[in-house]
């Protein structure tokens, strides 16, 4: 009889208390869904943030990184564009350059001054030396054993694209990137050289162009200036995307993408030296290699190059 009247009454309970208890519920749910939300946008910001940050540093050091080896690379070139400048050496250049088909004293110089700018850095893979007015080029190459200056005919130098530009340009150089195309005109590059350097010498007297002088670059020298590159994915693309290879004509520089290092110096620490001969004039002493004993020079003077042996370096 009490169990009736018992039930009865949490029946009630429950009924009265259900509406509470799904306001209660639904109030839960509404405020852990506004925690979540907080959360996860906060969450997300977080991530945003440190993501703008992450990415700001990585191109800020990128920059840094790009700037100090664009800056490695116009030294390089500085030193190529002054090392195919005669310099003292040109009016002697130029007269053995007019005389060399008729004065083998003037071959001997040729020969001695390509011997001296081969040896004067390690980065040269080959030296050509194209006359203009005897249409024929003599040139030196990297070889295993023996280093020779060979001659030869060619009439196709002129319809080059890069001798045009040479010629063309104001100050009388050219940078030719071997990337893509690896024809010279005076044939096949080998692997590893990716640029060439071109440098027209030109008479004082009449300004007409009398030989062009072209520096066949090895990568040796650019894979020290590179070596630290960043290696990560990232920084590898955004490298890539910052352009491989890019030539400035203004200034004649290579830019390339990564942090400068110091294994370049090696490649500036053979440069020209000056020494006093008897009789008190200043005489360039360029590091080169000959079998022959004696050269003469174009005016008939003894030659100004010294060899490698007598100077102790190679």
């Amino acid at each position: 009889m009490h169990i009736f009247p018992q039930w009865l009454r949490q029946t009630g309970r429950r009924l009265r208390e259900a509406p509470s208890r799904r306001l209660v519920n639904k109030l839960i749910l509404l405020f852990t869904s506004i925690i979540i939300l907080i959360v996860s946008s906060l969450t997300f910001i977080a991530y945003k943030i440190i993501e703008r940050e992450s990415v700001a540093n990585s191109i800020a050091s990128n920059r840094s990184n790009l700037k100090l080896v664009n800056q490695n690379y116009a030294k390089y070139m500085s030193e190529l564009e002054q090392l195919s400048l005669p310099q003292i050496a040109y009016d002697p250049l130029m007269r053995a350059i007019e005389r060399e088909g008729e004065d083998y004293a003037s071959r001997l110089y040729l020969e001695d001054y390509l011997r001296s700018l081969f040896y004067a850095r390690s980065d040269l893979q080959s030296i050509y030396l194209y006359l203009v007015d005897e249409r024929k080029y003599l040139y030196v190459t990297r070889e295993r054993y023996n280093v020779t200056v060979r001659a030869a005919l060619d009439d196709g130098i002129p319809e080059q694209a890069w001798y045009k530009r040479a010629m063309a340009d104001s100050h009388n150089r050219g940078v030719q990137s071997l990337v893509l195309s690896r024809e010279t005109g005076y044939g096949t590059a080998p692997e590893g050289v990716y640029m060439a350097y071109h440098r027209v010498l030109r008479s004082l007297r009449d300004r007409q162009a009398r030989a062009v002088l072209s520096f066949y670059v090895n990568d040796s020298a650019k894979n020290a200036i590179m070596a630290d590159m960043p290696k990560t994915e990232g920084g590898a693309r955004h490298f890539a995307g910052c352009g491989r290879h890019a030539v400035s004509r203004r200034r004649s520089r290579v830019l390339f993408g990564g942090k400068p290092t110091t294994k370049t110096s090696s490649a500036r620490s053979t440069r020209r030296r000056r020494r006093k001969d008897s009789t008190g004039r200043d005489r360039t002493g360029v590091i080169w290699s000959s079998k022959t004993s004696t050269r003469g020079t174009a005016g008939g003077s003894s030659s100004p190059f010294r060899s490698a042996r007598s100077t102790g370096r190679r």
